[in-house]
């Protein structure tokens, strides 16, 4: 049985889907949390933005070196490694890599990217240090000579409980409240059931305060990416987050699935995966999609500001039967996914 040291982010609870794939493929898995901290000198959405003024690099540096030393002289990772399986990877530190190349020359050192060094983290700073870097983002592929595959899929279950005409949920933004309410409408305007939700990445306690809030980023520049608080007061608004089981659930028993990309990356979210591995139809703002192998303009429609409602209602209407049976789509199911970034 062969050793793996497993680090990823804790967001969704992503990262068990993983674990499990690896047990059931034989290996035996250890887990560290990532950890995202402001003060990081290569973290894009804390200190690249809010934190020159007052954070020391080299006191974060030592800070996080002397964490790192910590965690691996806990019992539980006091040991060899075969492989370390790194998914994405903020806060990293060359101790870990010396200090597991120190048990074991022979370690290979693979990193999985699902979010970009130009939104997230500058993940290019620890290129070097592994063997091998796949991305899901192939404008970042092709600009760091990386790998390219997609995120995973996992084969859906039925389940009549959540089952939907429309199925939207994400992160909050203005770019998804605005999609949401066209969805919406059209949904109310044609009889189609839907659950469409939005998660705020912060509770709101006093609107006053939220308006002092909003002010103060206007001041240092940051107003676009203000909420208003009519969306935040909408119906969309959830605070608990669903797990990959249950998110999967709903896409498994809707008919159509609308997604939405970042700004800051050109590739395909886990929903959109998900949702194509489950044979859907997917309303989708990425309009890249166009240029993989995933395409169909009988399961994807393309969305964009200017297109015409009718469109999407016609499209809406049409049920999908179209294959799954995509090269490219298998090579991204959990089980070879996991398959070849472990190979």
């Amino acid at each position: 049985m062969r050793n793996v040291l497993f680090i990823a982010p804790r967001y969704m609870n992503l990262y068990l889907d993983v674990i499990k794939e690896m047990e059931n493929q034989g290996y035996s898995v250890d887990f560290i949390p990532e950890e995202s901290f402001k003060e990081d000198p290569y973290n894009v959405r804390g200190y690249i933005r809010y934190g020159k003024i007052w954070v020391n690099k080299e006191k974060f540096v030592r800070k996080n070196r002397c964490r790192w030393k910590k965690i691996l002289a806990l019992e539980q990772y006091d040991k060899s490694y075969d492989i370390l399986f790194v998914l994405d990877g903020q806060s990293l530190d060359s101790y870990l890599f010396d200090e597991l190349k120190r048990r074991n020359p022979q370690i290979k050192t693979i990193n999985y990217l699902f979010d970009t060094t130009t939104g997230v983290y500058r993940f290019d700073k620890f290129f070097s240090f592994f063997d091998r870097v796949v991305s899901f983002d192939p404008v970042e592929v092709d600009k760091y000579s990386l790998e390219y595959m997609p995120i995973y899929w996992i084969p859906s279950i039925s389940d009549d409980k959540y089952k939907y005409d429309v199925f939207g949920l994400g992160a909050m933004s203005l770019q998804r409240f605005d999609l949401f309410s066209v969805i919406k409408q059209i949904c109310l305007d044609n009889k189609f059931s839907f659950y469409l939700k939005l998660l705020p990445n912060f509770k709101v306690n006093s609107w006053v305060c939220y308006r002092i809030r909003c002010f103060i980023r206007q001041l240092i520049g940051l107003g676009n990416t203000n909420i208003p608080i009519d969306a935040l007061k909408s119906d969309f608004i959830i605070h608990e987050g669903l797990s990959p089981e249950i998110f999967r659930k709903f896409i498994a028993n809707s008919n159509i699935i609308i997604d939405t990309s970042a700004p800051h990356q050109d590739g395909l979210t886990a929903r959109f995966m998900w949702a194509l591995g489950a044979g859907k139809k997917i309303v989708t703002t990425n309009l890249k999609v166009v240029n993989t192998t995933f395409y169909n303009e009988k399961q994807i429609f393309l969305y964009s500001e200017d297109v015409k409602r009718t469109d999407i209602v016609s499209f809406m209407e049409v049920p999908y039967t179209g294959s799954s049976d995509n090269i490219d789509l298998l090579q991204a199911r959990i089980d070879n996914w996991t398959s070849f970034m472990l190979k």
